[in-house]
Order: structure tokens, then C-alpha cells, then sequence
């Protein structure tokens, strides 16, 4: 079974405008929600009502996903979020509840294999990828239209193949496993999104070649 995680926010019968990363955006209710990546059906969701308690040792994308998670830890279910979520730490302790993952993830995390930065990324050419692996976990950092950087313990180190458009007919391309696998799990949200008529700073899920799966113009809550 697959499970994608997304942060939503509703904007039923808030008007009161709000400052987020220098946007103005309405004020709404913020929901974690984990929903069927193909029909966008809601599995679990929680309100978030601000800090709660002592922060989180390992960050609030972790609480949030093992929270969420509860209920499909081990049973070798497969799931999916950004990175907003995403951290080495987390998809280790998912893969020791026999849990699966794959997940957009930012350069600097703590565990991300030091090689694979920034100053590399700048230095691609589209088409180029570069893989590391430890275990079943792999780490992924490829360049499309700009360079995408994938974790993922449910997918293998190399390349598969993807039609896409162009203009007179369609072309295949070569497309990370890592990538593909992430860009057809993760629409659980934006199909609830869309479907529940909610407003979302993301806007779409993180997109790893353009479109409305990873790579898009999505941008990160904070």
C-alpha cells in the first residue's frame, strides 16, 4: 500500500490575511494529512494548533510523519512526503518498523551523503545524476531542469524511462527510478486539495521535472 503526506491549509470561512516567507496569504487551519495516492482519499489527518509541549528531538517533519504513520508501521507499506518531512533519521526508523519510503530532500540534512551538495548540484548539466547507496537506502541527486535531490528505501540505483511531450510528438527520457517512483505516489494531497476545494502554500506537490509532480514551482511552507 502506498501513503502520500502533505501539509494543506483550508480556508473555510477565514479572510483574516497572514505573512508567510514574505507572501501574503489568507489565514486558514493547517492539516497534516495522509492520503491514497490515487484517488486522493483521506487515511489520517491532524490539526495543528502551534507548539505543543518541548520540541521534537528530531524536528516536527519527523513527529508529524511517525504520528501520522502510526497505523501503517509494519506492515511494509510504502510512503511518500517532501522535504519538508524528509531526513536521513527518519527514513531509517521507518525502514526498522519494516516501512518503506521515498521522499524529496534538502542538501544540508543532517546523514545526507556530504559529496552530493550544493556546490555539485550547481555544477550539473541537465541529464546528469549521481547515486549513492547504503543498505536498501538510496540517495539520489539528479539534474532535469534544475537538480532535485531524492531519498528513498523502496526504489533502485539507476535509470528508467519516461515518455514525455514535445513539441511534433512525444520523446523518452531517462528518468531516475527514485524520481519516478516519487512522482507517482505523491498526488495524494493535491488530489484532496483540489477535490475539498482547500488552499495550500505548496500548491502542488515538489516536482523533480517540471509539471505537478516533483520539480514544479511548488514552494516550501517555511
Amino acid at each position: 500500500m502506498n501513503v502520500s503526506f502533505n501539509q494543506l491549509w483550508s480556508d473555510w470561512n477565514i479572510k483574516q490575511p497572514r505573512l508567510f516567507q514574505g507572501n501574503l496569504i489568507l489565514g486558514g487551519i493547517k492539516v497534516w494529512c495522509a492520503a491514497d495516492p490515487l484517488t486522493g482519499y483521506m487515511l489520517e489527518f491532524d490539526v495543528y494548533l502551534g507548539r505543543v509541549g518541548t520540541p521534537t528531538p528530531h524536528g516536527v517533519g519527523y513527529h508529524v510523519i511517525m504520528n501520522l504513520a502510526q497505523r501503517f508501521l509494519n506492515k511494509g507499506h510504502h510512503l511518500y512526503f517532501d522535504n519538508f518531512f524528509s531526513s536521513v533519521k527518519l527514513a531509517q526508523d521507518l525502514e526498522k518498523q519494516k516501512t518503506f519510503c521515498c521522499s524529496t530532500i534538502r542538501l544540508n540534512r543532517l546523514g545526507w551523503p556530504a559529496e552530493l551538495n550544493a556546490a555539485k548540484a550547481k555544477k550539473m548539466r541537465p541529464g546528469d545524476v549521481h547515486f549513492r547507496q547504503d543498505g536498501n537506502m538510496v540517495a539520489t541527486l539528479w539534474k532535469d531542469k534544475r537538480p532535485v535531490a531524492v531519498l528513498s528505501t523502496n526504489s533502485q540505483a539507476k535509470m528508467g524511462k519516461k515518455e514525455r511531450k514535445i513539441p511534433g510528438g512525444k520523446k523518452e527520457v531517462a528518468i531516475p527510478e527514485t524520481v519516478l517512483a516519487y512522482n507517482k505516489s505523491m498526488g495524494g494531497g493535491w488530489i484532496l486539495l483540489t477535490s475539498m476545494h482547500l488552499t495550500t502554500t505548496l500548491a502542488v506537490p515538489q516536482c523533480a521535472g517540471g509539471g505537478t509532480s516533483v520539480g514544479g514551482c511548488s514552494r516550501p511552507l517555511w
